[in-house]
């Protein structure tokens, strides 16, 4: 089960999570908040949805959180949970309603799999928002399996730095093992691009 012991009902929206949104805004306190998961995954895994609810669904709730908190610096992860090519208006339309918010990277297969799909609009995209994206991998230092980094970083060096069509990524992507595999087509961002989001972005962030 890709989800286990989530209270029935739950959302995160509830009138009932008030006070913690509220006690970040009152702190000043940024807060790093996942919603919702691949369309594949909605395809593949989360059909129930009288217990995962639509991924259109969860992004509403965000979103009226978001609405609610204008004051809490939202960091979401994954590209907003949107790097698939039909969703990168709606991820638009949040960046351009919400300064309060960043997105990132993380997910080197996710970002790989999707953002490759329509590298024109991919990169107008990264090159227009390249003061909210923060680089990340998803990746915790708990392994000590070192190849499974680097295939991780590399992936997105070559989704970032290069121009490569067709390129293999470099692990097993388990969302499309069974229907060809998941291949990488660069988007060859200029280095005023790259900085920002390997770390200018974030140190402006974090570190101010």
């Amino acid at each position: 089960d890709y989800i286990e012991d989530v209270p029935a009902g739950f959302r995160i929206d509830n009138p009932k999570l008030e006070p913690v949104f509220q006690a970040l805004e009152d702190n000043e306190r940024p807060l790093l908040i996942h919603i919702a998961d691949p369309d594949t995954y909605f395809e593949l895994h989360y059909q129930d949805f009288s217990k995962y609810g639509t991924k259109e669904d969860n992004l509403d709730q965000l979103e009226n959180v978001m609405e609610r908190h204008p004051k809490i610096v939202f960091q979401i992860p994954h590209f907003g949970a949107q790097p698939e090519i039909h969703r990168l208006p709606n991820l638009a339309s949040w960046l351009d309603r919400f300064p309060n918010i960043v997105i990132d990277t993380a997910s080197s297969r996710w970002m790989a799999r999707e953002l490759s799909k329509d590298v024109q609009k991919a990169r107008a995209f990264l090159m227009k928002y390249s003061d909210r994206i923060l680089f990340g991998t998803d990746l915790s230092s708990n392994r000590g399996d070192r190849e499974y980094y680097q295939g991780r970083y590399h992936a997105q060096r070559i989704l970032w730095e290069t121009a490569l069509r067709n390129e293999s990524l470099p692990f097993e992507d388990a969302d499309t093992k069974d229907t060809g595999g998941t291949f990488i087509n660069g988007l060859d961002l200029p280095i005023k691009v790259l900085r920002k989001i390997y770390w200018e972005n974030a140190s402006s962030l974090y570190l101010t």
